[in-house]
């Protein structure tokens, strides 16, 4: 770290594992005699807000019996466009001067699937200019499907333009139309099968060893945690490392959660193995399981482009009445976000409002609020929250271009797109009771030793002099449907 000013007398030391007095010598945490403050300043604040995993608790978790692979199901939508491989008359490919359909001659499509059956109407992408009746079909062709056609206009001299059927031209189903009497067939239903999406749990752990001469040492400056909603101080080394242990724990467990790529090959297995010779699973963490479709990015950010996205996302897949988004994006988006709602809104009127400026009575005048939530056309409604981990400057190095802030502090994560159920499409997941895993491994001295007699002695677990402690869990996490997520970032971090 840079020396914060002239006064600062010394640099963190940055160790890890076994801790023991000389150690507190090293970095000053032995009792000396004249302290200005009786108790330790952190340089970064403790608490930044929620975590991701309070934060997300308040939507449910999933808890599963077994660490085993856990699934879910989907369900494709059964109206779609299928794409064109070829049109034929009488057989033999369309060229430029053919007149296909005219006169109401008939004509073959070939599609890959056999997704239409006859009869059928079926429209290309000028859907009421050339509406294609289905008479045949479909019958197998090699691994394709031909179907036999014709215009269905009361135009004889109508006919497809060459340059409307060539290969990768979408077309899909209007309707079944027979004759008014004595009909002997009608269209088929067609399905789209379910398919499934498979998790992982990964197990994350770490450990601290102590001394036995470390039990219930004071040190020389004393902390503060929050217990229970209030300031507790410590005053203890093994309270203090009880509680850098859990703290950490919880970030690691964090970024995992967010930032965890599957280590699967593409054969289904796994390649690295730990100290046990048993592989090394890894799942996909949040920003993996988002849709690869859905990212964007920007230079300028403004709320008619933030509109756009929404919309392109929403419209034909999201009703009207279930466009209520939630966002998150780290300090330097949500400021970016007032400041850019701020500036539309005057578009519509200023904000002479009493509630923006105030005065006391002794002329002390105050600017306030903050915009976090935007209502817009078609049932946009975004509430955008602060998300702790995208300010998170150890995790993030790269700076935005403005010099204020990291770059992912300015990005945006949509991760619920207005869900049509009551599930929410995010949702942490647990083994059950190894949500939270915390063991003690006891030696000659432990910090709940008993006396212990000849005829009654205490268990240890190890012979050392010391103890250890260790914290473990089996997560993983699951976006029911990625389809429903998005991810905003300034061009920056748009890296391919």
């Amino acid at each position: 770290m840079q020396q914060v000013n002239v006064l600062q007398e010394y640099f963190p030391k940055d160790f890890y594992g076994l801790v023991d007095t000389n150690h507190l010598k090293s970095i000053y945490m032995l009792p000396d005699p004249q302290s200005a403050l009786d108790h330790i300043l952190r340089l970064s604040s403790v608490n930044h807000g929620e975590d991701f995993q309070t934060f997300m608790r308040r939507f449910g978790t999933k808890t599963f019996a077994t660490q085993d692979d856990f699934r879910w199901m989907l369900q494709a939508e059964s109206e779609k466009n299928s794409p064109l491989v070829a049109a034929y008359i009488n057989g033999t490919l369309v060229t430029p001067s053919d007149q296909t359909g005219f006169g109401n001659t008939e004509f073959e499509l070939e599609f890959s699937e056999p997704w239409f059956s006859a009869p059928a109407q079926i429209v290309g992408e000028y859907n009421e200019v050339y509406p294609i009746y289905v008479k045949q079909g479909p019958t197998s062709f090699g691994s394709n499907y031909i179907y036999t056609c014709e215009l269905i206009t009361g135009n004889h001299n109508l006919f497809i333009p060459f340059d409307q059927l060539q290969a990768g031209k979408k077309f899909s189903q209007d309707f079944n139309i027979v004759e008014t009497s004595f009909s002997t067939r009608g269209g088929t239903v067609s399905y789209s099968s379910p398919f499934s999406m498979k998790g992982v749990f990964s197990m994350l752990r770490m450990e601290d060893t102590r001394g036995g001469d470390m039990i219930n040492r004071p040190v020389a400056w004393s902390w503060q945690v929050m217990e229970n909603g209030r300031p507790v101080t410590k005053t203890l080394w093994d309270e203090y490392a009880d509680w850098e242990l859990e703290q950490q724990f919880q970030s690691r467990v964090n970024k995992f959660l967010i930032y965890a790529k599957a280590n699967k090959t593409a054969a289904g297995t796994y390649l690295q193995k730990g100290d046990s010779g048993r592989y090394i699973v890894e799942g996909a963490g949040l920003h993996q399981q988002m849709s690869p479709s859905h990212f964007y990015s920007y230079n300028t950010f403004s709320i008619p482009w933030l509109t756009d996205r929404i919309l392109s996302l929403s419209v034909g897949n999201i009703p009207i009445d279930r466009r209520k988004m939630m966002v998150t994006s780290g300090s330097w988006g949500i400021k970016q976000f007032h400041e850019a709602l701020e500036d539309y809104s005057t578009i519509w009127s200023p904000l002479h409002s009493d509630l923006r400026v105030t005065m006391d009575k002794n002329n002390n005048m105050t600017y306030r609020g903050t915009f976090n939530k935007y209502i817009g056309p078609l049932g946009i409604e975004l509430t955008v929250q602060l998300d702790p981990t995208k300010d998170n400057t150890e995790r993030n190095k790269i700076m935005h271009p403005s010099g204020n802030g990291v770059a992912e502090s300015y990005t945006y994560d949509i991760l619920n797109l207005g869900s049509t159920t009551d599930t929410s499409n995010i949702q942490i997941c647990y083994k059950k009771n190894e949500e939270i895993i915390y063991k003690i491994m006891k030696g000659l001295r432990s910090p709940d030793q008993l006396s212990g007699t000849a005829k009654n002695p205490e268990v240890a677990s190890m012979t050392l002099d010391a103890y250890k402690i260790m914290r473990a869990t089996t997560v993983g996490i699951i976006v029911y449907n990625p389809l429903l997520t998005a991810r905003i970032v300034p061009d920056i971090l748009n890296i391919s």
